[in-house]
Parts: structure tokens; sequence; C-alpha cells
């Protein structure tokens, strides 16, 4: 990814030790299922995915050459992650393993939303298809880079993670998503969540096909403790025609004194509530999700800016 990298089994080590000491060893356990494969409560084993989405029993070293094989290249990273916006002008970051790609983003940013999941299969409804791909679309469209004294860093901005096909480097982001891909960490962070006690939101993880906005502080998704600040939306109940307005609540910029502090976060959730009519003033319009879609963990702050 950036510069001169560890190995991808080091990442996966550092990744382990991290949860180890966060007492949440289970968070990074079947990181590298099938999408479609449930994931259990607890485990007492330990196993990370660091070379590619499936496992022979090969040894580390030799699983990488194996995957590229079978995907159609036998060199390069298996993984890769678009960014939105990019000021830097270079939009994929590639990897070699799940670990490196959510744990160790591009740095620079003062948010990360990560989006996991989203539908797959003959079986998705038609709406729901078409609000992931207008969301994808608003990101690729709204989200831009621009020529301003912060264009070269990306200082101050929000930016939106999408996980894509490492081996397509053009043509649309909706075309080049990997949504049962990055389901494979949906299903990590779901188990992290369980260890730490949310329950509710780590069964909606696990049954939801989503897509989830994940957002964060810190240039990673995994490893998390049980303070760490993350804002989590279920977007698949929300249509297309509300996409903009989605997006447009994370890209507005945050209060300077909130900037970097866990109260960004809610002051986004704050937006993201305010984004629908309201049912007893307003006719005609859409209603919100119901039931919980959003939800603000650990040391989040209070909704204010």
């Amino acid at each position: 990814m950036r510069g001169v990298l560890l190995s991808t089994v080091l990442i996966g080590v550092a990744l382990l030790a991290a949860c180890a000491g966060s007492g949440s060893r289970e968070a990074l356990d079947g990181a590298g299922r099938s999408a479609t494969d449930p994931v259990p409560a607890s485990s007492a084993s330990v196993s990370f995915d660091v070379s590619g989405p499936e496992q022979d029993g090969d040894s580390a070293e030799r699983q990488p050459d194996l995957i590229g094989e079978r995907v159609g290249f036998k060199a390069g990273a298996l993984y890769a992650m678009a960014y939105r916006p990019s000021p830097s002008g270079v939009e994929l970051e590639r990897a070699n393993s799940l670990a490196e790609l959510y744990g160790d983003a591009r740095p620079g940013y003062a948010l990360y939303t990560f989006i996991l999941g989203g539908p797959v299969g003959a079986e998705v409804a038609v709406d729901e298809a078409d609000s992931y791909s207008e969301l994808l679309r608003v990101i690729e469209t709204y989200v831009a880079n621009d020529n301003g004294a912060e264009a070269d860093s990306g200082v101050g901005r929000h930016g939106f993670l999408v996980q894509v096909d490492a081996a397509q480097a053009e043509g649309a982001l909706a075309e080049r998503a990997r949504p049962g891909l990055s389901r494979q960490i949906q299903g990590a962070l779901a188990r992290q969540l369980r260890v730490h006690g949310r329950l509710e939101l780590a069964e909606r993880l696990e049954r939801s096909y989503g897509p989830f906005l994940v957002t964060s502080l810190r240039p990673a998704l995994l490893p998390i403790a049980d303070s760490t600040p993350l804002l989590v939306v279920d977007v698949r109940a929300i249509g297309p025609e509300y996409m903009y307005a989605l997006i447009d609540a994370y890209d507005r910029p945050i209060p300077g004194d909130l900037a970097g502090r866990p109260q960004s976060l809610a002051a986004i959730e704050r937006r993201l509530r305010e984004m629908f009519p309201d049912p007893w003033r307003d006719h005609g319009g859409p209603p919100s999700p119901g039931g919980d879609w959003i939800w603000r963990i650990g040391d989040a702050g209070e909704a204010s800016g």
C-alpha cells in the first residue's frame, strides 16, 4: 500500500495482538469466511485470513500465489480499496490481505467511512439494488476532488472507502465494487461487537447484507476496543431518492471545534435523522426507516454541532 509495507503475515499478527490486548481476539476470527456463511457467536480458536478469500491448508507463504492463479493473475495484490475523495489523484490502495486493507488505511482524513456489504445475488429486491447503485454513484460523483489548499493532503476531509475488484482499475465505482468480499469484514466486526456486548448491532450485521456505513475517527476499521468511537448506519431500508441527502450529511464540513473528536460522529447522526420528512407535519414523502438504523457506540460524544 504505502511505502515499505509489513508482510501480510506480520500485519495479521499485529492485529491479533491488538485484539488480545483488548480482550477481543474473536474479532478477526473467520474474516476469510464466505459472505454467505453464518458467523458463530463465539469461538474458542482464532484464525485470520492473511492472504486471500479462500483457505486450502497451505502455508501462508504459498497461499498468495495459489489464490492469484485462481482469480486469473499470478502476481499483484488480491484486494483493493477505492478512496473518495482522492486528493492525491491516486484512488486505489492495494493489499495482499484484508488485514492491511481494513487495519492500515491511508492516513490524512478526518473521518473514515467504510462501506460494508451490499446486495449480492438474484434474490435481492430491485429497489434495494437500485439504492446500492445510487449510493455508489453519489459517492463517485458528489464526493469529488477539489483544488483547494488541502487538495494535496486531504486533511480535514471525510474519506469514503469502498472495497473493489483489485484486477479492475477502470469503470464506474458501482461496476467495480465487490460487496460480497467486504461482507467478510462485516462478519469480523460483528464478532468483535458481540464480544463487547453490542448484541443487537452484532446480530444486525450478521443477518443483513446491508450496505452498512461504518464511520471511524481512525484510519482503521479493526481491531476495536469497547471505547472505540464508531457510527454504524444500516442503509438497506433507505430508498435511492435519499442517497444524495445521505452522503451530503456525511460530507458537509464538521464544525471546527468538533473536527477529529467523537462529537463529530454525533453531529453526523443528527444530520441523518433530520433528513427525513416529519411524519406529523409533512405528507406524501417516504417515511424514515422503521426501527433502529443508526448506532453510535463507544466514546462517541453527545449530539451537537
